[in-house]
């Protein structure tokens, strides 16, 4: 496989909240976003792409089957959960600390994508993005009712009220799927730094424009954020077989 992957503090905020995994050797690719105006959101974030990429490691079998691959994507983030929400408990500083997740875990020609919150995967085939994750959000909900279009929710007010995180509330309900993996095809794990700053298209163009080297991509995708605002922390993470 060939990947790459780059975070960034942006233009406004003075430490950067997200955290993520590469493992291109087994496979295993996550982001967070520590939940911004809560507390400690980047040792959340880190916590849980260590957590989740631990139990991922330690889980994974080379003859598993996809339904049992997606049981281990569904342990691991909610066992990431259940850790955040144990490490905050009594601890006065880390109250209320939370944060997204996506992972991709691939295994011979298939990924399984797991996630909790608003940071997405993103599939890249020329010509065409697709989302491949679901957003818990208040914006997704109305983009879901037919209220709003997708381009609308970019700019809408409550864009980064998130309605599930891990780390918050009793449990999590985890978004899973299955997908090919194909040569030609990109991967893209990110936060919504990105998807707030950039339009799908402008994402597709660049990615595609820089799609024989996956490093300048993910350096054309912070740039251009930053180039938009660079209101929030930007990560991106694309992987894609040789």
């Amino acid at each position: 496989m060939r990947c790459a992957a780059l975070s960034d503090v942006g233009r406004v905020r003075s430490n950067n909240e997200d955290s993520f995994v590469v493992d291109c050797e087994h496979g295993i690719f996550i982001v967070a976003d520590g939940l911004g105006g809560h507390n400690a959101g980047e040792i959340a974030s880190q916590l849980a792409v260590e957590t989740v990429h631990r139990l991922l490691l330690d889980g994974y079998d080379e003859v598993m089957t996809p339904e049992d691959a997606v049981q281990l994507m569904e342990s691991a983030i909610c066992e990431a959960h259940q850790r955040l929400v144990e490490t905050s408990e009594g601890n006065w500083a880390l109250e209320g600390m939370g944060t997204t997740v996506v992972a991709a875990l691939a295994m011979g020609n298939r990924v399984v994508i797991g996630n909790v919150g608003d940071s997405r995967g993103y599939l890249v085939r020329p010509d065409v993005i697709e989302q491949i994750t679901v957003d818990d959000s208040l914006v997704w909900q109305l983009i879901a009712a037919g209220e709003i279009t997708k381009e609308e929710g970019r700019r809408h007010h409550l864009r980064n009220v998130v309605t599930q995180a891990l780390g918050l509330g009793l449990t999590v309900r985890p978004h899973i799927s299955v997908r090919s993996l194909e040569g030609g095809e990109i991967y893209l794990l990110c936060t919504d730094g990105l998807t707030d700053a950039l339009s799908e298209q402008r994402i597709l163009q660049v990615v595609l424009d820089h799609s024989g080297d996956l490093n300048m991509a993910a350096q054309s995708l912070v740039d251009e954020a930053n180039k938009a605002g660079g209101y929030d922390n930007i990560t991106v993470v694309l992987f894609t077989l040789w």
